[in-house]
């Protein structure tokens, strides 16, 4: 993103700002130092947040999939990784106002590998199904967002090395950076492989290779954002 924490078109200062699956809190945080006069609310289920955050922002246990009990509307709204159709209609309400890309070497090397991050997100997508979630959202944002009210819409994709296989210096940290997330999403599967069918064995071994895939710059490919 260039160094910037945001690409809504806000056109002044925004009085209050919402991060919605604040995890560590350090998005609010940085949004709150970069805006000292906007108040910052950080929500998630688990309240793990640093103690010395500024002093415009504070953190909330809050269930995104509940219903939001917030006393005054927000100006902008944060959130990232969040998976559940309906907090599209939410965020509207507080308003105030599933592919990898790879060059075609590295195709065949996916295609061939049983252990590739899109075999691994065929399984979870379908062990997500099998419990009655859809994961697999990206593509439908845009329409739930207009379904919800939000008018010009715009979708931005960003596609980002997978490791640090780019000889280009801010690629290769980025996929330094996309390897560790990936690699933790990976091994934090495990209720969607079994749901998928795999027992103990079967998860451990086909983590341990899905994480060698993702490592090995031998694979030149691409993940949207």
């Amino acid at each position: 993103m260039n160094g910037k924490l945001s690409w809504a078109p806000i056109n002044a200062e925004p009085a209050r700002v919402l991060d919605v699956g604040t995890g560590t809190g350090i998005w609010a945080c940085d949004y709150a130092e970069a805006h000292p006069t906007t108040e910052v609310i950080g929500t998630d289920l688990s309240l793990i947040q640093t103690n010395h955050s500024p002093p415009n922002c504070r953190f909330v246990r809050e269930d995104a999939e509940e219903e939001w009990v917030h006393d005054q509307p927000f100006d902008y709204i944060h959130a990232r990784m969040m998976y559940v159709e309906s907090r599209a209609r939410a965020i509207y309400r507080e308003i105030g106002a599933d592919q990898v890309a790879a060059d075609a070497e590295s195709e065949e090397m996916i295609k061939n590998n049983p252990f590739s991050l899109r075999e691994y997100m065929r399984r979870v997508i379908q062990g997500a199904a099998n419990l009655g979630r859809d994961i697999n959202v990206a593509p439908k944002l845009k329409d739930w967002f207009v379904e919800a009210g939000f008018v010009d819409v715009t979708v931005h994709q960003i596609l980002g090395p997978l490791n640090d296989w780019s000889h280009d210096p801010v690629d290769h940290q980025i996929g330094s950076f996309i390897t560790q997330d990936v690699i933790e999403v990976v091994e934090s599967a495990s209720k969607f492989y079994k749901a998928y069918g795999m027992n103990d064995d079967e998860i451990s071994q086909f983590v341990a290779g899905c994480c060698r895939h993702v490592r090995s710059t031998k694979c030149r490919s691409y993940i949207p954002w």
